[in-house]
């Protein structure tokens, strides 16, 4: 595979994290730690989400 086949993956998974974990927000059942264990997104990004 290509670098940018793999950056384009790597951006596709990325985004899928962001959406899973908005979606885990709005359940409000799990802490930001939580989320971010369970997406792989650092706890920054989760709290940013969480923002917003």
């Amino acid at each position: 595979m290509c670098l940018a086949e793999e950056q384009m993956n790597q951006e596709a998974a990325d985004k899928r994290a962001a959406e899973i974990a908005k979606n885990l927000l709005q359940m409000g059942k799990n802490t930001l730690s939580d989320i971010a264990k369970a997406t792989g997104l650092k706890l920054e990004e989760v709290e940013e989400l969480a923002s917003n």
